[in-house]
C-alpha cells in the first residue's frame, strides 16, 4: 500500500545517539531542553549500524506489535525511480522465508488478518511492515523474526517478483485514478516537487527496467537504515537477545548513500489557480499560506506544536458559530467543512496555514464574506481567554487520554510501536508516560492568550500565498474570475471587525424534560453465563438488556463512556415511492427540528461540549437511536432518547436548512463517481424493489413533504416495544437501571406483536443476469458477480458461512491476484438473511478492462473448484482460526453486541434462550463443500461490468 501525503505526527523530542553496542534509555545523557526515552524502552544498535526498540506492554495483553521500519520512501527515490520505493515494499513483503508459503498465507494460517495484522506502507520518509501476532507462541515469534529478517535483508527480487508485483501496483495505482487523485494531481504539483501525478506513476511502473528497482533495494535496505519495534506481552530481556542473533549478521553493504533529502523550495507567489473536477460536488475557496517546517527535535519545538493546535481548535470553534443560522451561508459536503488548519504539513519539509471556504455556488461572495469575517474579528480582536480555556480543556483531555481511567491512559502496544518509529525516522523520542504528562500539562498551562493571539495572526498574514477555487467541471463557466474574487476581499477587508460573542457554556444546559422516578416494579432477570441484564418494564413492555464489562481488568475501549443503541429491525422498506423517500429523510428532519426545548444548534453545541452522541435514523430495514456519552451524563443522555421519542417538532425554517444543505451535498453540477453508478445501477437490478424505492438525489429531493417525513417519523418511533434498548460499558446494572426506567416506562408502546411476526420477503432477485455499464475515462473496469438465492439456516450455522468466507476470500486473492496478477484486491462476502431467508455472496475486483474475461473465467473456475473439490485440512485449519479470533473480538467492537443482541432476540421471539449462550456448529470440510454447492451456483450468475465510457460499441 503507498500513502503518498506526508502524514500528521506525534510530537516528541530529540534523543541523543545510541552507540553500536546495546544502549538502554536510561544510559544516555540528555540535555536540558530534550525529554529522555521511556526507560522501560530497550533501546540499541548493533555493530552493522541496525536499531531495536523492544518494551514489555500487556495493552492488549496477549498480543505483539512488530514494525520493521525502513528509513527511505519516495523522498529517496531518483529520478529514473518514480513509484519504485512502492514497488520494492510490495516484493518485500511477499518474501517469507522457508515453508511458510507467502505472506497471504502464512498470515491468515495463525488467525492473522490481512490489512489489520499483517500491513505494509510505502510514505514519503519511510517503509513499514507491520505484524500483529499472538503472545505466548514462539514457534510463532521466532518465524515472524525470521519473516522481518528477510524483509529488512533477504529478499531477492528477481524477474518473476518484479513482473508480478509490477501488475499488483499498477493495479492498485489504476484503482486509486479517482476524484480524490485527480484533485491533488492539479493541486500539490505546484506546492511541492515531491508529488507524483498519477499518470506518472502509471508510466512509471509500465517501463520494462528493473535497474532502478534493484537500485532502490540495495541502496536503502540496509542495516543502517532499518529498525525494528517489537511492543508487547514479552520478556524484553529474551527478545533482545533474539533480535541480535537473528539480525546482528545482516551486511553493511558496500554503497552508503545519505539518507536527507533536499527540502523543497518554499513557493515565493501570490497566485491563483482553478481547479476543477467533473466528479467534484461542492465550489470550495482554499487559501494556502506556505512556510519552511520547523523540526520538531527540542521543548521549543513542541511548545510550537501545541500552540497551533490550540489556534486550530480556537478557529474551528468560530467558524462552527456562523454555521448555526436555518439558512446557512457556508456549506457542508461529507469530511468537507469551512475552517481554518494553522498546522498543514507537505512533503519536503513544508507547512501552511490552510483556509477552506466550502460555498453555495449562488452565495459565493457572501459565503467568502462570512468566513473572511471570522479572519477580521481575529486579526483585530483576537480570541478570548474563554475560548483558550476551552481549547485547553479539549487538547489536553485529547492528548493526555483523560476520558480514560488512569491504567487505561498511556498509549497500547500499537499506537507506542507508531511512536517508536517515529523517534527512529524523525528523531522525535517518546518518554515514559508521566513525564509525558507532566511536559504536556506544563506546556499548555503556559501557553498564553497573548501567545495564542501572536500565532494566529502570524499565520493568517503568512506570504507566498497560493489561492485555489475549486468547483465541479460544469460549473466551471459560471465561476467569478481571479480579479473579481480579489475584490471581494479587498471589500471584506474594508469592513469593521464585528465583536465576536460567546455562546453560553453547554455545561448548565437543561432539556425541559422533567419526569419523576419510575414508581413501578420492572422485571429484572441475570443470565449469569454471558453477564447480560434483561430489564423488562411491565406498564409498557419495552425490553432494555445491559451488557456491563466483565473483566475490569481489561482497557475500557469506550473509555468511560455507555453505549445505548434502540433497534427496530423493520425499516423504510415500510413504505413505497414518495412515502419511502419521506421515511428517509424523517430522521435527520426530526433531528432539524430540536429536541427538549433545545434547538438543533442548542442540541449540537451540548452534544459536542459534553461529549455526547444522539441520533435517529430509519434506514432501509431497521430503525435505530443511537447514543451514548460519559456515564455521569447518564441523566442528559436519557433525556434526549425520551424527547427523540416522544417528540418530532416541526420548524420551517430548520426545514429549508437542511434541505438546503442535503441539496448542495447531492448537487446535479457534479458528476458522479463512475463506481458510485455502478453501484446503482447493479443495485437496481439486484434488489427487488429498488423501483418502488426512489434514491435520495438531487432529483428526488424536491419531492419530500415535511409533514409526511414528520409522520413517518412518529410512526417507526412511535412503538418503543418494537425497539430492543441495549446498553454497553463499564457499569453496575443497579446503579443505571433507576435513571433507565424514568424515562423508558413512560415511552408510547402497543406491544412487540408485530415485530415478531414481521415477514420480511426476499429482498434480492434469484436469476441470472448479465450487465454491462459503461461509466468513467481511463482503462480501469469494475466487475460484480453476484449469487443469490433462498436459504434457511439458523444462528448457529452462521460460523458456517464465516469459514467459507474467509476461504474463499483466500483462495481468490492468491488466484486474481498473485497468480493471474493485473488486480490488488478482492472482495468475497457470503451473507445470509435470516429474516428473508436467503443468502447473497459477492465477488468484487478491478481490473483493466482487457482483463475482465481473463479474471471473471479464473473466478468462476475457483468457485467450480471450491464446489468440486472442496477445501484442505490447512484451509479448514486457517478459518478455524480465524473464527477464534473473531469470537475474541467480540467484545472489542462498539455496537456488535447491540447488533446481534437485537437480530437474537427477534429470531427467539423475545424469549430467554436469546441472551444465553450461543454455541456455534463446528465446521467440517464436508460443511464448507455444501454450503458451497448453495451459496455459490454458477447456473445463478448475475455478472455486472463497468467498462470505460470509451468501449460503449459505436
Amino acid at each position: 500500500m503507498r500513502t503518498k501525503i506526508m502524514p500528521t505526527i506525534a510530537c516528541g523530542l530529540l534523543l541523543a545517539a545510541g552507540a553500536e553496542r546495546p544502549v538502554h534509555a536510561g544510559d544516555v545523557k540528555v540535555g536540558p531542553d530534550t525529554v529522555r526515552l521511556d526507560p522501560d524502552v530497550r533501546f540499541g544498535r548493533l555493530a552493522n549500524g541496525f536499531t531495536y526498540y523492544i518494551r514489555r506492554s500487556l495493552r492488549p495483553a496477549k498480543r505483539i506489535e512488530m514494525r520493521l521500519v525502513v528509513k527511505a520512501g519516495t523522498m529517496q527515490q531518483d529520478k529514473d525511480q518514480v513509484e519504485y520505493a512502492h514497488l520494492v515494499e510490495h516484493i518485500v513483503a511477499n518474501h517469507v522465508a522457508g515453508d511458510r508459503g507467502t505472506i497471504w498465507d502464512w498470515v491468515p494460517s495463525w488467525g492473522g488478518r490481512l490489512g489489520s495484522d499483517f500491513t505494509a506502507q510505502t510514505l514519503s520518509d519511510r517503509t513499514v511492515f507491520k505484524l500483529n501476532i499472538p503472545a505466548g507462541r514462539a514457534d510463532l515469534f521466532s518465524d515472524a523474526l525470521a519473516i522481518q529478517r528477510g524483509w529488512a535483508q533477504g529478499a531477492a527480487p528477481g524477474a518473476k517478483d518484479l513482473g508480478r508485483e509490477r501488475k499488483a501496483v499498477l493495479a492498485e495505482i489504476l484503482r486509486s485514478n479517482n476524484h480524490q487523485a485527480r484533485m491533488l494531481d492539479q493541486t500539490l504539483p505546484g506546492i511541492t516537487p515531491y508529488y507524483d501525478r498519477w499518470d506518472v506513476r502509471q508510466k512509471a511502473i509500465e517501463q520494462s527496467d528493473d535497474a532502478p528497482a534493484l537500485r532502490f533495494h540495495r541502496d536503502w535496505y540496509r542495516p543502517d537504515t532499518q529498525a525494528i519495534i517489537i511492543v508487547g506481552d514479552i520478556d524484553p530481556v529474551a527478545v533482545e537477545a533474539q533480535v541480535r542473533q537473528v539480525f546482528g549478521d545482516m551486511r553493511t553493504g558496500a554503497r552508503k548513500r545519505a539518507r536527507e533529502a533536499k527540502p523543497a523550495p518554499v513557493p515565493v507567489r501570490d497566485g491563483f489557480r482553478l481547479i476543477t473536477d467533473p466528479e467534484q460536488k461542492e465550489v470550495q475557496l482554499r487559501w494556502l499560506g506556505l512556510r519552511r517546517r520547523e523540526t520538531v527535535s527540542d521543548v521549543a519545538g513542541l511548545r510550537r506544536e501545541l500552540l497551533l493546535k490550540l489556534v486550530d481548535n480556537m478557529y474551528r470553534q468560530r467558524h462552527l458559530r456562523i454555521e448555526e443560522r436555518d439558512d446557512p451561508l457556508l456549506a457542508q459536503s461529507g469530511s468537507d467543512v469551512s475552517t481554518v488548519h494553522f498546522a498543514r504539513r507537505y512533503p519536503g519539509k513544508l507547512a501552511g496555514v490552510e483556509s477552506i471556504f466550502v460555498l453555495f455556488p449562488e452565495q459565493i461572495k457572501e459565503g467568502i464574506d462570512a468566513g473572511l469575517a471570522i479572519r477580521r474579528a481575529v486579526m483585530a480582536d483576537g480570541f478570548q481567554q474563554a475560548e483558550l480555556d476551552k481549547a485547553r480543556e479539549e487538547l489536553s483531555r485529547e492528548l493526555l487520554a483523560e476520558a480514560s481511567a488512569p491504567a487505561d491512559r498511556p498509549p497500547a502496544s500499537p499506537a507506542l510501536a507508531a511512536r517508536l518509529a517515529e523517534h527512529f525516522v524523525t528523531g522525535l523520542p517518546v518518554p515514559a508516560w508521566p513525564d509525558h504528562e507532566r511536559l504536556y500539562r506544563g506546556l499548555l498551562s503556559a501557553i498564553t492568550l497573548a501567545d495564542v493571539n501572536k500565532a494566529a495572526r502570524e499565520g493568517l498574514s503568512l506570504p507566498n500565498r497560493e489561492m485555489l477555487l475549486v468547483a465541479p467541471s460544469g460549473l466551471a463557466a459560471a465561476m467569478p474570475s481571479e480579479a473579481q474574487i480579489r475584490s471581494w476581499i479587498d471589500e471584506a477587508a474594508r469592513k469593521p471587525a464585528t465583536p465576536f460573542t460567546l455562546r453560553p457554556s453547554a455545561a448548565e444546559m437543561t432539556t425541559n424534560i422533567v419526569l419523576p422516578d419510575y414508581a413501578g416494579t420492572p422485571i429484572v432477570t441475570e443470565f449469569k453465563e454471558t453477564g447480560l441484564t434483561r430489564v423488562v418494564i411491565p406498564e409498557n413492555g419495552v425490553t432494555i438488556i445491559l451488557k456491563p464489562d466483565r473483566d475490569l481488568a481489561k482497557p475500557d475501549i469506550r473509555k468511560g463512556k455507555v453505549h445505548i443503541l434502540a433497534t427496530r429491525l423493520i425499516g423504510a422498506e415500510e413504505w413505497r415511492g414518495d412515502a419511502y423517500l419521506n421515511a428517509r429523510q424523517a430522521g435527520s428532519l426530526a433531528y432539524a427540528g430540536g429536541v427538549g426545548g433545545l434547538t438543533q444548534f442548542d442540541l449540537d453545541a451540548l452534544l459536542k461540549d459534553r461529549r455526547i452522541w444522539s441520533a435517529p435514523e430509519i434506514d432501509e430495514d431497521r430503525t435505530q437511536y443511537m447514543s451514548g456519552g460519559p456515564i455521569e451524563e447518564l441523566n442528559m443522555i436519557m433525556q434526549l432518547a425520551y424527547g427523540h421519542f416522544t417528540e418530532a417538532n416541526r420548524s420551517e425554517d430548520a426545514f429549508r436548512g437542511r434541505m438546503k444543505a442535503v441539496k448542495a451535498y447531492h448537487s446535479t453540477a457534479a458528476v458522479k463517481d463512475p463506481n458510485a453508478i455502478f453501484g446503482d445501477r447493479m443495485s437496481s437490478l439486484v434488489y427487488r424493489y429498488a423501483a418502488e424505492r426512489p434514491e435520495r438525489n438531487a432529483g428526488n429531493l424536491d419531492r419530500i413533504r415535511y409533514d409526511e417525513a414528520l409522520k413517518s417519523y412518529r410512526h417507526a418511533m412511535g412503538n418503543a416495544a418494537e425497539f430492543l434498548f441495549t446498553v454497553e460499558g463499564r457499569f453496575t446494572p443497579s446503579d443505571i437501571i433507576p435513571t433507565l426506567t424514568r424515562y423508558l416506562s413512560r415511552l408510547p408502546s402497543a406491544g412487540p406483536d408485530k415485530l415478531f411476526s414481521f415477514k420480511r420477503p426476499y429482498q434480492l432477485r434469484h436469476d441470472p443476469i448479465a450487465e454491462t455499464i459503461y461509466a468513467g475515462e481511463g482503462v480501469n473496469a469494475m466487475v460484480g458477480l453476484v449469487f443469490a438465492g433462498p436459504l434457511a439456516i439458523r444462528l448457529e450455522q452462521i460460523s458456517k458461512v464465516r469459514a467459507l468466507r474467509s476461504i474463499m476470500e483466500a483462495r481468490l486473492l492468491d488466484r486474481l491476484r498473485e497468480k493471474e496478477g493485473g488486480t490488488y484486491t478482492v472482495n468475497f462476502t457470503a451473507d445470509v438473511s435470516i429474516s428473508a431467508g436467503e443468502y447473497d455472496s459477492r465477488i468484487y475486483f478491478e481490473c483493466k478492462a482487457a482483463d475482465v474475461e481473463r479474471l471473471v473465467a479464473a473466478a468462476m473456475d475457483e468457485v467450480r473448484k471450491i464446489s468440486a473439490e472442496g477445501v484442505t485440512t490447512a484451509e479448514l485449519a486457517s478459518a478455524a482460526a480465524l473464527e477464534a479470533r473473531h469470537l475474541q473480538d467480540m467484545d472489542k467492537k462498539f455496537y456488535y453486541w447491540a447488533d446481534e443482541l437485537t437480530l437474537r432476540y427477534v429470531v427467539n421471539a423475545g424469549q430467554d434462550r436469546a441472551f444465553e449462550p450461543l454455541t456455534y456448529d463446528p465446521v467440517t470440510a464436508a460443511d464448507v463443500q455444501a454450503l458451497a454447492r448453495q451459496l455459490l451456483v454458477p447456473e445463478k450468475l448475475q455478472r455486472y461490468v463497468r467498462l470505460p465510457e470509451s468501449s460503449r460499441p459505436k
